[in-house]
């Protein structure tokens, strides 16, 4: 199937073609279903997520892409304000007027809005037309072949037309309750509930009748809701889809050096003459007995400030550490044992940043910011620090089920052991994340143990370091415990 190309434009009626801007790229399509709700919406908002929503979605996340349908007044006017998000809307509603919910009154049009495009929309349903035709099917609620009016049709429509190639479905659960109409706040009455649960049903017919069309178009949906009623698309959890839709092929802002890239030419650089300068800050990531603080210890050697020195109970040979990170981590920001998450997303990177500012206060040397609970954290870290220049990332990794029988025989704080089996599993899993996004170097312990002078010059090509007494220095630090 070819896909035609909509008929769009901008506010003053001049011709916009918008048509494969996306192309190849995912998105995650956020719907109204409360399913959404039991969702951290807050972990789409990074850099490489795109995000598109319908009417008041908005609510829960601030989308990159936004679709409108009804009555521009029955939305928020804040996303309307916002020239951030790309904003579709029918043609014949560019000059609505605008409600300021907050104040109770009409305030502003649509034509006074920012980065708005409208198409043209014809009501109706018709599937060989649907994705050629340059108008937009918003569907049909009359006779026997209804196939239900829905936004969800328009942005479906536009966004094959954009080019993305991998769409995600949040919030797309096809059904409603009075109890739970949608994830933002809003209720509905009986009847209200009813007619919305006649139009997914006939929903939930009109779609397999696209699917097809999508799939010759090389277009791929998924729903992350596994009890949606919508049927027709295959299921993918949210964590599985976060990691197929980031779009920037896992590079992290802030991990990608700068430095240098004006002062090479593209043959240097093709012929391996282009070198790295050292990062300001390394993230030492891992789970708990996995090698973090011998990683913090042979960095620390070779110059970098690996924060505080001191022995516990837990472990013989002594942490390398910032106690401050560390406090902050485990008692504030997910806290232990537990590891739950606290405060949102802005707060925790508020926190972070506020504690890499007093580091680069009080040292000039590289940093070397350590704890496994930063492995949890890390996208929010590295976005934190960035801003105090490159941050480069090494992971570390041991035998799983070695690291727990480590932390069951030092008594690690009293901890459960269950609790110990969940924190180390869910902290594995997370590296192995990490590493698979975004290729970070990653040391073994066991191996790191018996290769200690190429495991101390792999860190020290990492930070730049290519003085050959103090990397002697640094491997002859390794010990095995």
């Amino acid at each position: 199937m070819v896909t035609g190309h909509l008929l769009l434009n901008d506010l003053d009626g001049r011709p916009i073609k918008l048509d494969a801007l996306y192309r190849g790229a995912s998105v995650f399509l956020l719907c109204g279903g409360p399913s959404a709700g039991q969702l951290d919406l807050s972990r789409l908002d990074r850099p490489g997520i795109m995000v598109a929503a319908i009417n008041n979605a908005s609510k829960s996340l601030r989308p990159n892409i936004h679709f409108y349908n009804d009555g521009t007044h029955r939305f928020l006017r804040s996303v309307f304000q916002d020239p951030k998000v790309l904003k579709f809307v029918r043609r014949v509603k560019k000059k609505d007027q605008l409600f300021d919910s907050q104040r109770g009154q009409m305030r502003g049009r649509v034509r006074d809005c920012k980065n708005v495009i409208t198409y043209s929309q014809r009501d109706g349903f018709e599937l060989d037309r649907f994705f050629k035709d340059k108008f937009v099917y918003f569907g049909s609620n009359d006779g026997k072949n209804a196939t239900g009016r829905s936004t969800f049709l328009v942005a479906l429509r536009i966004l094959v037309d954009l080019g993305f190639t991998r769409i995600f479905l949040l919030g797309c659960d096809f059904t409603m309750s009075e109890k739970g109409s949608y994830h933002f706040q809003q209720g509905k009455t009986k009847s209200q509930v009813e007619s919305n649960n006649r139009l997914f049903r006939r929903l939930s017919k009109t779609l397999p009748q696209l699917k097809p069309a999508l799939d010759d178009a090389g277009v791929e949906v998924y729903n992350c809701n596994p009890c949606s009623q919508a049927g027709t698309f295959d299921y993918m959890s949210f964590d599985d889809a976060l990691t197929i839709g980031d779009n920037m092929d896992g590079i992290l802002p802030g991990c990608e050096p700068s430095a240098g890239m004006y002062d090479y030419s593209e043959a240097d650089k093709r012929q391996g003459r282009y070198k790295r300068l050292p990062p300001r800050i390394v993230a030492v990531i891992g789970p708990y007995r996995s090698g973090t603080s011998m990683t913090a210890s042979i960095l620390g050697a070779m110059g970098c400030d690996a924060g505080d020195y001191f022995k516990g109970k837990a472990n013989p040979l002594g942490f390398y550490e910032d106690r401050r990170l560390g406090n902050l981590l485990k008692k504030d920001l997910c806290p232990e044992p537990a590891l739950t998450l606290n405060y949102d997303r802005y707060y925790r990177i508020t926190m972070l940043r506020e504690w890499m500012r007093q580091r680069v206060a009080e040292t000039d040397q590289i940093i070397v910011a350590k704890h496994p609970i930063l492995t949890l954290l890390l996208d929010e870290a590295v976005e934190a620090w960035r801003v105090f220049g490159d941050v480069r990332v090494v992971a570390t990794k041991r035998d799983l089920a070695t690291s727990i029988a480590s932390m069951k025989k030092t008594g690690w704080r009293n901890w459960k052991a269950a609790t110990i089996e969940e924190a180390q599993t869910r902290l594995a899993d997370s590296v192995d994340d990490h590493v698979q996004r975004s290729g970070f170097l990653q040391l073994d312990y066991d191996w790191t143990c018996a290769n200690r002078e190429q495991a101390a010059r792999q860190l020290a090509e990492q930070i730049g370091c290519r003085d050959d007494d103090l990397i002697a220095k640094a491997w002859h630090k390794i010990e095995s415990n």
